[in-house]
């Protein structure tokens, strides 16, 4: 092994030596060797100081003259308050400047410019000064006095102007400095050689593959920034020339002298005049640009190989997986397409590209396509042929395209300097099949360019081929690839998805950065290579290419495991990080190699991956300063003299340092630390052990890891959870590191975004804060303005070298709890804050017994008097049975009422009001009664004489008056005798409300706001506010309804056998509702009746739905497929603002759904809807009819002046439809039925963001809507917040009803009444066990408040639940109303089907669990219509007696039947469940072969993953379908199961509903089937709603018994004259169960009353065989023949 490693040295350094020889003869060949020692015989140049000299406020103009030759253009400016540019052009016809490189056109700083003497002109700006000499002619260029550099000092200046000669050149002097850095790309160390007996480094862009070691040699990369540095003072110089350029350096221990000599072009540099390294490079990035910051994927590993195929691709993308070694993307070169035509893709190795970014999309993997810039002339290549057409190719100078041999063939080039081609170039991508994919990516290789067959021209385009506007390519060379980069970039940001692009390209120039990466090229896998790869990624990065890599292992050769393992462990801290090999090496991705390789390479990604934040950070950080993401020690420490060289040490931003191992058999290294004695190092791979800045030490450094240290004084963002990709990372938690300095203090910077997403600068949706650390407090401070809701928290801090008080380890670990990005109000934030506490000295309120006393037969009304503040209106009535109603308003200008949400107008019942004295009054009607006290005013509410509640019970009612500015409202009320309070939603917390004056807790808030990763138990604000209160205990409930839509606060006190209620609202009149109850179900109806019940849905609804953040129409459609390919049911699939067109609703993206109308008949052929996002905000575009027809209209929200109010939104700048003007609604509900899509009855809606959330920058508004702002009626928005949301929905509903099928609705604002139009579900949730177990209690709260159509985002929308917590989140999930699988777009694709199948089994029998229950469902929701019940109940609202039912809300009833506990903690095998109802009730588990239990109170029931418990009440009748059918319209036509649940008597009793499942005829024409089912003594008869005339119901095909009687054999069924006897008896599971099956054409029909008798069976029921006196073979028989006679006739 040494012998060959020996060798292989000797043949290095032969090719070293050798280098020599081919750049000399590169140097002979070309323009350089005339020029090169500068004129022949040294030139006159002066300055025109007289006539044609300009002193302007901006520059200094003149001509430069040459001996005799005309004269020259020559002009000086200030850019940016700290850039000297100098431009020397031709007068008449000025040369090509390569201005695209720069970022933008800069305009000229002010200068004072003045003529000191006749030979000098001074120009000053600021610190800076130039002093111009005219002859000879130099320029002087200082920084506060400092000289920093000097042109043309040997006066040198060359300009040709000769037709085969226009070389230029200059020379710079840089004095007081000792290093020259930049130039790149070459395959040398980071400080440029003194090539004064060298070749000049060379900068023309050429393939050289297996470039040499340390060599001026060109390679495929040209930036011509030159930087000089020394521990004084550091310039530098950037110029822009395209052509062909070669930088002699010349060093002293003193100076740097540089002569810059070019082909063609102008003279056009820039100086830049530091004074320091970091200024010096941010200055060059102000002039070029950085880096876009890019996705979390690019940062992460990259794979490529020469051919792969389709198969291969996915393969590979798997093979990374089960290794447990993360992958990003998988990489392909031209194999992939057709015959090497670019845009398209080769039929049999790549027949389904959808197919592959959907395989590798499953793994969370990214895939990246090579397209090169030469176009294969092949006349049937439509690419070539419009290209040729259009004349597009660069053209010979005959005017013929330029045709060459490339690895396409006979192959033309795109000329990328003409526009038009660029945009044809674009066109094309846009139509190549696949592109539009958000996971697809691109790789621009061979773009110097190549031309294989050009040996005599270094195999690339020749000089003298013509591009755009004429331009010779000699001109232009070295910006070629720049713009296939440009246009690359632009097409891919045309993607309607909007994720960051990708590109790397291979070719680059000053300003590449702005579009793509690059790497160091085709390298050889030698430790030569690898040690080179840092410093050309470092003077890659000074020279403003931060994004830089080299291929892991070497392109070419074989590595052997030491180095490939050495160069994944230094390719992991540059930020570029790809695998790739050549085509004639053997096969090398991780995976292949034995465990120990995969180990340390396993080891090496880790580490990447847990820095990514770090990364992302850094390019956020380039993005903003232009400060490289990689630096070289000397940038921060320029007076360590010994740093000046290090190359093979890197920072990595400021704050970590990385010394790669970079020779073989290496035990130990060499590092330098710089910093000085005081300064901390912690190395990372040496359990933080501390080392000092004292310069050169010895670390040791086996093959397991690299010497990596975080510098004392830091913090550093890590996520350090493992994963195969970083789309499955970005929505992992943060853990800080925090390093102290000597003095214990430390800093950094946060920052999170979405991971992915190209976004409006002007939004800023990001979390970004300076972290400091002193004195052991962690502060975040905000740095820049920022939002983001869905910012991920920070879930621990690790902190070193602790003191020892806080830990005796090395490392002290704290858990954190999550940090909020948007931290909502206060109650003393508010108006809350002033009106919550009782005051001292309350105010005295009376009800006046005088006069204005009226006591009516339908009611009270008087005056109520307050003291010191105007009297107001007091009324109460009786508006339906049990049911009162308190209104005080003013007298004289009544408040807003949201009179809407009331299902019917008000019309008070008679009454029976008696005054009883002075000081009361009475009000009965029926069983309830009210006494009214005069002072202190109160109003006591009784039962049959039983007390309920009492309203002013503290005396807290509170109406300020509206003369101060101030109108907030406020009443408690007291309920004696109750024990629990449950309803007011939407919060995160128990079903059992909390007390909130205790422990100083927060009021419980109705504000709807948008917030996602809600806090679990909390009485915060979430998206929906219902004011519904009901007050509970074992023998009587009652409830009050607060109906006010203005923000409300609701404290809850508990005390011993009572509840106080305070409500407090920000504005509007004071209406309540009581209702007497006497029992929760009596008074969750009188809610219902008030309010509404949701419409009975279509099937279809009651099925599993499937969002993702973002699909295209093909996206979609293989969804579809794939799930019923998989047999996973499913019925719809959900779209968000990703299907519109640049994110403008009622239009669709052209791009991702060419044709929605296509993809409604596609699904519909499927059986599955479509529902798609329409938010209440609307795009501030002119080209927008919509958002123009509404502005003309003045149907916006206005400002308080009455302008539209627009703030930052989803689309960008956005105003808001004023849903409380009913014109304004008819509009939006207009928009429906004149849009083809939008009014297909396939199609559904979800209306999200209504809170209404806003943007805005503002945190007092929380982001919503301010309160002052105007609608309708000039009512504010304050009055009127909660019902915003309300109004869409109602607005949505009616633009949907335009058919005969009934509309789903799905709001995520919602307030009472809203059940009438739309389901709802619990928000932005996140994947975690506490969601899912608060999900229960939300949903009954839901429903209790009327909206039981409620769900939860099944696993989380946000984060990554394990797969534990994804089975069981689908298991309770199935027993909510409303069933939807959501997630964000920064988490992995989790679709079940994208599952391994072990999980899909599960899931896949869950959802048939879910579907054979849809006939449940649907009679409970027909029943909630009928009567207001809710669809799903607490244990309390059927079981009030039991008091242990009190507080349980991690079970549920669906309906009085069902009862489901579902798994709610990991790691479960026995769940513990209350089972109501006595000794005597039965409930069978129907995950237990319907085993018995007892409802005897708390047991253990066993539990697996396959399973949860879920228990029939015995006595029930509950219908299925138990056929599986992948869709509910698929399900429809099934037949019955009926399952007869016997009670301890043997009796059971229930209900089967049936219509058309789609359309209103049910209610508008009775076409509908209700029936009452009773089994007792062995029989079962049915009761038929004689109003029902439906006739096409399914039937009932079989009946199971449960706990059946022994013996029975022979089931006949008579109904009517006709008579149906089978004996087809089964008995099951040990005879728990009984199976009566009739068959499909004995099939009971449930439209005409039956009666089903059981006779005693004559054979052993053991044997289920001798049940049968049809056998399966005399069934086939009877079918065959029964089947021809139909046919036959």
């Amino acid at each position: 092994m040494v012998y060959t490693d020996n060798i292989l040295k000797f043949v290095f350094v032969i090719l070293s030596l050798c280098v020599c020889v081919n750049s000399w003869w590169q140097c002979q060949q070309t323009f350089c060797s005339e020029i090169r020692n500068g004129p022949e015989n040294k030139r006159r140049v002066t300055l025109d100081f007289e006539s044609n000299l300009i002193l302007g406020k901006h520059s200094i103009d003149t001509n430069l003259n040459i001996n005799n030759e005309p004269p020259l253009r020559f002009s000086l400016k200030v850019i940016e308050g700290s850039i000297f540019y100098l431009l020397i052009d031709e007068i008449t016809s000025t040369r090509y400047r390569a201005t695209d490189a720069l970022v933008k056109q800069f305009e000229p700083s002010t200068v004072y410019a003045v003529k000191t003497s006749k030979d000098l002109v001074t120009v000053t700006h600021g610190n800076l000064k130039a002093l111009i000499y005219r002859s000879p002619f130099l320029v002087e260029f200082y920084n506060n006095n400092t000289l920093l550099s000097v042109a043309n000092w040997k006066n040198s200046l060359i300009f040709q102007r000769e037709q085969e000669k226009t070389a230029v050149a200059l020379d710079m002097l840089f004095p007081n400095v000792t290093r020259a850095y930049g130039l790149p790309l070459h395959r040398d160390n980071l400080a440029l050689q003194n090539t004064r007996k060298l070749e000049p480094y060379r900068l023309y862009n050429v393939n050289n593959d297996e470039y040499y070691y340390k060599s001026t040699d060109a390679l495929h990369g040209s930036v011509p920034v030159l930087y000089t540095h020394g521990i004084k003072q550091s310039s530098g110089a950037f110029w822009l020339n395209s052509a062909q350029t070669w930088v002699d350096i010349e060093a002293t221990p003193d100076q740097v002298d540089a002569y810059f000599m070019s082909e063609a072009g102008a003279i056009e540099m820039f100086i830049l005049t530091g004074p320091t390294l970091p200024q010096a490079v941010m200055q060059y990035a102000k002039l070029t640009g950085v880096a876009p910051l890019p996705s979390y994927f690019a940062l992460g590993y990259h794979q490529s190989r020469y051919s792969w195929s389709q198969y291969e691709a996915a393969e590979a993308g798997s093979r990374f997986v089960s290794s447990d070694l993360p992958v990003d993307s998988i990489w392909l070169n031209d194999e992939y397409t057709d015959e090497s035509k670019w845009f398209t893709w080769h039929p049999d190795k790549f027949p389904e590209p959808y197919k592959l970014l959907h395989e590798l999309s499953k793994n969370q993997q990214k895939l990246v396509a090579m397209i090169n810039p030469h176009f294969k002339n092949d006349d049937q290549y439509p690419v070539h042929v419009e290209a040729k057409r259009n004349r597009y190719y660069i053209r010979r100078s005959d005017g013929n395209d330029y045709s060459a041999s490339c690895s396409s063939g006979l192959c033309s080039w795109l000329d990328f300097l003409n526009p038009y081609a660029r945009e044809f170039y674009i066109y094309n991508y846009k139509h190549m099949k696949a592109s539009e994919h958000s996971n697809l990516h691109i790789w621009n290789d061979m773009n110097e360019p190549i031309v294989p067959d050009s040996s005599h021209f270094e195999n690339t385009i020749p000089g003298h081929a013509i591009h755009y506007n004429s331009y010779k390519h000699l001109e232009v060379h070295n910006i070629y690839g720049f713009y296939q980069s440009m246009a690359t970039r632009t097409a891919m940001l045309d993607r309607s998805h909007k994720v960051r692009p990708f590109i790397l390209t291979k070719s680059h120039f000053a300003g590449t950065q702005r579009y793509a990466a690059v790497s160091t090229g085709n390298n050889h896998a030698h430790w030569k290579h690898l040690e080179m790869s840092l410093p050309m990624c470092l003077t890659e990065a000074l020279a403003g290419i931060s994004f830089c890599g080299s291929d892991v292992g070497g392109f070419k050769g074989i590595p052997e495991n030491e180095l490939l393992v050495r160069w994944y462990q230094a390719g992991a801290w540059l930020p570029f990080f790809r695998g790739r090999y050549s085509v004639n090496v053997p096969l090398r991705e991780p995976y292949l190699y034995d465990d120990t390789v995969k180990h340390h390479i396993r080891n090496a990604l880790r580490q990447r991956y847990a820095h990514i934040p770090l990364w992302y950070f850094l390019f956020r950080e380039h993005e903003i300063t232009g400060e490289p993401v990689i630096r070289p020690i000397t940038y921060h420490y320029p007076k360590e003299v010994n740093a000046l060289d290090i190359d093979n040490e890197i920072l990595v931003g400021p704050n970590v340092l990385v010394a790669p191992v970079l020779n073989q058999y290496a035990s130990e290294r060499e590092i330098y630390l710089p910093g000085g004695g005081s300064q901390i190092w912690y190395n990372i791979n040496d359990y933080y052990n501390i080392s000092y800045g004292t310069g050169k030490q010895i670390v040791p450094a086996d093959l397991s890891s690299i010497p990596v240290y975080y510098r004392g004084g830091s913090i550093i963002s890590r996520k350090d959870k493992e994963r195969g990709s970083t789309e499955m990372l970005c929505s992992d938690k943060y853990t800080l590191y925090i390093a102290p300095d000597k003095d214990g203090i430390a800093s950094g910077t946060f920052y999170d975004d979405d991971c992915d997403y190209v976004d409006d600068p002007t939004r800023q949706r990001h979390v970004y804060a300076n972290v400091t650390y002193s004195n052991k407090v962690l502060t975040f401070t905000p740095k820049l303005n920022g939002w983001y809701l869905d910012a991920t928290h920070i879930e621990k801090i690790v902190l070193l070298n602790p003191p020892s008080r806080i830990s005796k380890t090395r490392t002290f670990a704290h858990s954190m709890p999550d940090i909020k990005q948007n931290v909502q109000y206060g109650v003393d934030d508010t108006f809350c804050g002033r009106i919550r506490e009782k005051p001292v000295n309350p105010k005295k309120i009376e009800l006046d017994f005088g006069p204005s006393l009226q006591l009516k037969n339908t009611g009270v009304e008087g005056k109520l008097n307050i003291q010191d503040q105007s009297s107001v209106k007091f009324q109460l009535t009786v508006v339906q049975d049990s049911t009162f109603r308190l209104f005080i308003d003013e007298l004289s200008s009544p408040r807003y009422r949201p009179s809407d949400v009331l299902v019917h107008d008000l019309k008070p019942l008679l009454i029976k009001s008696v005054k009883i004295n002075n000081s009361l009054i009475t009000v009965e009607h029926g069983n309830d009664k009210a006494l009214i006290y005069k002072s202190p005013f109160k109003v006591e509410f009784y039962n049959n004489d039983n007390l309920i509640s009492i309203a002013n019970w503290n005396n807290r009612l509170i109406f300020e008056a509206q003369t101060d500015q101030k109108t907030a409202v406020a009443l408690d009320i007291l309920f004696p005798h109750a024990e629990q309070a449950y309803g007011i939603p939407l919060h995160a917390d128990h079903l059992a409300l909390r007390n909130t004056v205790i422990n100083n807790r927060e009021p419980y808030r109705l504000y709807n706001l948008g917030y996602g990763n809600y806090t679990v138990s909390s009485t915060e604000a979430l998206h929906g506010s219902v004011p519904v209160l009901y007050a509970h205990n074992s023998t009587q409930s009652s409830g009050i309804f607060w109906l006010n839509s203005a923000q409300t606060w609701v404290d809850i006190a508990t005390a011993s056998n009572q509840i106080h209620a305070h409500f407090m609202s920000e504005t509007g009149a004071l209406e309540m509702f009581i209702f007497m109850g006497p029992t929760l179900s009596q008074a969750v109806v009188q809610y219902s009746n008030l309010t509404g019940v949701a419409p009975l849905p279509q099937y279809f609804a009651l099925g599993y739905h499937q969002n993702r953040y973002s699909w295209s129409q093909y996206d979609v459609y293989y969804a579809s497929k794939k799930f019923h390919s998989a047999e996973m049911p499913l019925d719809s699939i959900w779209l968000d603002f990703k299907y519109t067109d640049n994110k403008k609703y009622f239009t669709w993206d052209p791009i991702g759904y060419p044709n929605p109308y296509e993809l409604l008949l596609d699904l519909h052929l499927e059986a599955i809807k479509l529902v798609a996002l329409i938010n209440p905000h609307f795009k501030n575009d002119n080209d927008y009819s919509i958002h123009e027809m509404a502005k003309r209209m003045n149907y916006y929200v206005k400002t308080s002046t009455g302008e539209d109010y627009s703030e930052q939104c989803l689309p960008g700048l956005s105003s808001w439809l004023d849903f409380l003007n009913p014109k304004a609604r008819n509009f939006y509900t207009n928009q429906y039925s004149t849009s083809t899509e939008f009014s297909y009855s396939d199609l559904h809606i979800w209306n999200d963001m209504n809170e209404p959330t806003v943007f805005n920058k503002n945190e007092s508004f929380e982001m919503t809507l301010p309160p002052d702002l105007i609608h309708h009626n000039g009512i504010t928005h304050r009055k009127v917040h909660n019902i915003y949301g309300f109004y869409q929905t109602m607005a949505t509903l009616e633009g949907l009803l335009y058919g005969k099928t009934r509309p789903f609705i799905l709001t995520r604002s919602h307030f009472a009444g809203s059940q009438r139009y739309a389901a709802v579900w619990t928000g932005e949730n996140y994947a975690s066990w506490e969601h899912l177990r608060i999900s229960l209690p939300m949903c009954l709260s839901e429903a209790l408040a009327g909206i039981s159509f409620c769900g939860a985002d099944v696993g989380g929308f946000n984060g990554i639940p394990d797969d534990e917590l994804y089975i069981r989140w689908y298991q309770a999930g199935a027993w909510l109303p409303f069933y939807r699988g959501s997630y964000a777009f920064n988490v992995p694709q989790r679709e079940p089907i994208l599952y391994p199948e072990s999980i899909q089994d599960k899931i896949r029998s869950i959802l048939r669990l879910r579907y054979a229950h849809i006939p449940l469902w649907y009679l409970l929701f027909r029943q909630h219509e009928i009567t207001g019940e809710p669809v799903i109940r607490p244990l309390t609202y059927h079981y009030p007696g039991e008091k242990e039912t009190l507080h349980i809300d991690d079970e549920i009833l669906i309906g009085p039947n069902v009862l489901a506990a579902p798994v709610l903690e990991p790691e479960v095998r026995n769940r513990k469940v209350y089972l109501p109802g006595g000794q005597a009730q039965i409930w069978y588990n129907i995950d237990d072969n319907y085993k018995i239990y007892y409802g005897s109170g708390y047991q253990m029931v066993p539990v697996n993953l396959d399973s949860t418990p879920v228990f029939y009440r015995g006595g029930s009748i509950i219908p299925r379908k138990n056929k599986q059918r992948n869709s509910t319209e698929i399900l429809q036509w099934d037949y019955y199961t009926l399952y007869i649940s016997p009670d301890s008597n043997g009796d059971a009793h229930g209900s089967l509903y049936d219509d058309d499942y789609k359309t209103h005829d049910y209610k508008d024409y009775n076409q509908y089937t209700y029936v009452d089912f009773t089994f007792s003594k062995n029989v079962l008869t049915s009761k038929v709603d004689k109003a029902g005339l439906y006739k096409d119901s399914a039937k009932i095909e079989r009946l199971v018994i449960l706990n059946p009687p022994k013996g029975l054999g022979e089931a006949k069924c008579t109904s009517g004259k006709e008579v149906v006897t089978t004996k087809e008896v089964v008995y099951l599971y040990e005879e728990r169960i009984l199976e009566i099956t009739f068959g499909y054409f004995s099939a009971i029909n449930i439209e005409k009353e039956f009666k089903v008798e059981f006779g005693k069976s004559d054979t052993d029921s053991s044997n289920p065989a001798a049940n049968f006196r049809l056998t399966t073979s005399i069934k086939v028989f009877l079918f065959v023949i029964i089947s021809r006679i139909v046919i036959g006739v």
